[in-house]
């Protein structure tokens, strides 16, 4: 078979198995957002090609390597029968053998290393435990980012277009009733922290109590 015609057979395969949800294992879940958080787990589970058979587990790098492996041999059978020339409409027909044939291959594995049909709960909880921690951190860094984008707003609307080129509200001390600016230029950070309306201003428009500007490097 010419190169680009064994190609195009197994791109067509692979975009019918993107299609069922075969290209890195069966869905988990079909919500978006559980199989995103699950995208960087190295395991994959293979559903069985009848309900009677177990779902096995497998890492995604062995699944990878059985499934082109598995491509392949469906590749050389269909050209055995159909020649260089395989009609697209045989997609439908090999993936059934192509799931049996898979799931045959998965089985072989767990029986010849002796892994459990699981993944290891340590290996399962350590992932877990990272994208959550991820998922927090991306959140606050989130929640951050867009208090301080309204802290700038806030402060060009006091300020003034000019000022508020020329200076950052970097963060605000209810405590030490403190709003702290940077200015590239330390004359107008001075001449900013002076002007005791602005602290005014900007305690009225936070909610907070601030009594004064400080200009930090």
């Amino acid at each position: 078979m010419k190169q680009s015609s064994r190609q195009s057979f197994v791109s067509h395969m692979r975009e019918e198995l993107v299609r069922v949800g075969m290209s890195g294992g069966l869905r988990i879940s079909k919500r978006p957002r559980e199989e995103t958080f699950l995208a960087g787990f190295p395991w994959v589970r293979l559903d069985p090609p009848s309900p009677d058979e177990p779902s096995l587990w497998i890492r995604k790098d062995v699944y990878h390597q059985m499934l082109q492996e598995t491509l392949e041999e469906l590749l050389a059978r269909a050209r055995a029968c159909f020649g260089p020339s395989i009609p697209p409409e045989l997609l439908q027909v090999l993936l059934p053998s192509l799931k049996k044939e898979l799931y045959r291959k998965v089985v072989a594995e767990v029986r010849e290393t002796g892994s459990t049909k699981d993944p290891p709960s340590k290996e399962t909880f350590s992932f877990y435990r990272a994208r959550l921690l991820q998922g927090v951190l991306s959140h606050i860094e989130q929640k951050r980012l867009k208090a301080s984008q309204r802290l700038q707003e806030i402060w060009r609307e006091i300020v003034g277009d000019f000022l508020a080129r020329e200076s950052l509200l970097v963060r605000v001390d209810p405590e030490k009733q403190v709003a702290y600016i940077r200015c590239a230029d330390g004359h107008i950070g001075f001449e900013i922290s002076r002007r005791s309306e602005l602290a005014q201003h900007l305690s009225k428009r936070l909610g907070v109590p601030i009594r004064k500007l400080r200009s930090v490097w």
